[in-house]
């Protein structure tokens, strides 16, 4: 029976994964070796200091490799949607076998073993890993494989817990629905725990591993639920690991550090997260939120692990003596850049298409004639960008209207996220596997400096 074209098409893509999965097979990884003599020491805490095993202080400065090991389209000039919903999204308008293939490739291409010496040569000493807790098995991951290529780049990793079991957070970095589950389900916190034991087994004698953060930005209204978990976690983690170097964030997103008081394990490095857009204002909240008074009560090092790169804020974290890491922005290719922005076209002409559909929906919905007109208003110029806070913003100022509001905004949101996920689909679909490859092989610019600030704003 001949093929159709569809079969041929599949074959082709399971051709491709089994190359892809064969390079990435972890078959020969056992758990990380440790780093042979004269290599990076074990780092511990003793004050306010990081310091290596010979006493000597070390001070972080690193870089984020993020979007790798968990899914964050925002640094690749795509969207910020849960992992989970993105796939789901996809596997509706596209064959599974491509949507694997698709994620895949990004986790082949994204970061390479290079990166890691790049980021030494340019003078970091940290990689900060942001993970899925799909990636902690009984069995060697992709984790493996990055402690490997960073142990031979002489370059220490933070393993950052990303993505906890029930979501920590109710946002897409946490791959979540919409609601953080971890806080009020036992069954999560116990995964959650039994994973942080895995990981504690594997690499409790790896020196190159400078630590274990163990939640990235919790988000829980009742604080001390935070406090609860890293307690049992911690207590948990130290029964296999005396030995390594526990990151703690603070809770609402690395910005409440009165869940970490007082502290309860010696070997911590406490975590904020800034996304201020000067000195001056990352200075004024630091302040505010009480991580100087925290640290100087307690004569504890702390760490901004995220905030927009920037050498001035570096230089101001190092005045200060806060170890730090930026999130990255990659530096995207024109080839790249080139895709994005011809699917930003399509996207628009898709738009223009139900654009009576869309000021009809206005029209017809309960709130004023006055926010009405704003709304039509704003459609026009922004040509439907950035509509959901636009609409958050009237929403604030008209107490009247606010639930309508919401409530437009929200289907709204959904019609411009369906033409955004069509659209992305569409671009997939119309290419061959071996197209797809060489878009996502070539989608960074690595001709220059890729990961400090001097480099970033060539």
């Amino acid at each position: 029976m001949a093929l159709s074209k569809k079969m041929w098409t599949n074959f082709a893509l399971i051709v491709v994964l089994v190359a892809i999965t064969g390079i990435y097979s972890f078959g020969n990884l056992s758990a990380a070796k440790p780093l042979s003599e004269g290599s990076l020491p074990f780092l511990k805490v003793e004050g306010p200091h990081i310091v290596d095993d010979t006493g000597n202080k070390v001070f972080l400065k690193g870089i984020n490799f993020g979007n790798w090991l968990l899914w964050e389209g925002k640094s690749l000039g795509l969207v910020n949607y849960a992992e989970h919903k993105l796939r789901y999204m996809m596997e509706e308008r596209i064959d599974k076998e491509k949507v694997d293939l698709f994620f895949e490739l990004i986790k082949k291409h994204l970061i390479t073993k290079e990166d890691f010496h790049i980021a030494k040569a340019e003078g970091l000493n940290v990689i900060r890993l942001p993970f899925h807790h799909r990636y902690v098995k009984d069995e060697p991951t992709e984790l493996d494989r990055a402690i490997e290529w960073a142990k031979e780049a002489g370059i220490y990793v933070i393993l950052d817990f990303h993505a906890a079991p029930g979501s920590q957070a109710p946002d897409y970095f946490a791959d979540s629905d919409g609601t953080a589950y971890l806080w009020d389900r036992r069954d999560h916190q116990e995964e959650f725990i039994r994973l942080w034991e895995i990981l504690a087994k594997r690499y409790k004698n790896e020196p190159v591993i400078a630590g274990y953060e163990i939640l990235n930005e919790p988000v829980a209204k009742e604080g001390w639920k935070v406090t609860k978990l890293y307690k049992e976690t911690v207590e948990r983690i130290r029964r296999i690991d005396p030995h390594h170097i526990l990151f703690l964030d603070g809770n609402n997103y690395a910005s409440d550090p009165s869940v970490l008081d007082p502290p309860f394990d010696d070997n911590v490095v406490y975590m904020l997260h800034d996304y201020g857009n000067s000195v001056r204002e990352i200075k004024q909240t630091n302040k505010q939120q009480g991580w100087f008074t925290f640290r100087d009560r307690y004569k504890v090092p702390i760490m901004c692990s995220e905030f927009y790169i920037s050498s001035d804020v570096e230089k101001y974290f190092e005045s200060e003596d806060i170890h730090w890491a930026p999130w990255i922005y990659y530096k995207l290719s024109s080839k790249w850049q080139g895709w994005i922005h011809g699917m930003g076209r399509e996207r628009r002409n898709r738009l223009d298409n139900i654009r009576e559909e869309i000021y009809r929906l206005v029209e017809n919905s309960k709130i004023s004639d006055g926010s009405k007109e704003d709304i039509i208003k704003r459609l026009d110029k922004n040509q439907f960008r950035d509509l959901k806070n636009d609409i958050s913003r009237l929403a604030r100022k008209n107490i009247v209207n606010r639930a309508e509001l919401e409530k437009l905004g929200e289907e709204l949101r959904q019609i411009v996220e369906i033409s955004w996920i069509d659209t992305f689909c569409d671009k997939i679909n119309q290419m061959s596997p071996a197209e797809l490859e060489e878009l996502i092989q070539q989608m960074r610019e690595r001709n220059s400096k890729q990961f400090t600030s001097d480099g970033f704003y060539e």
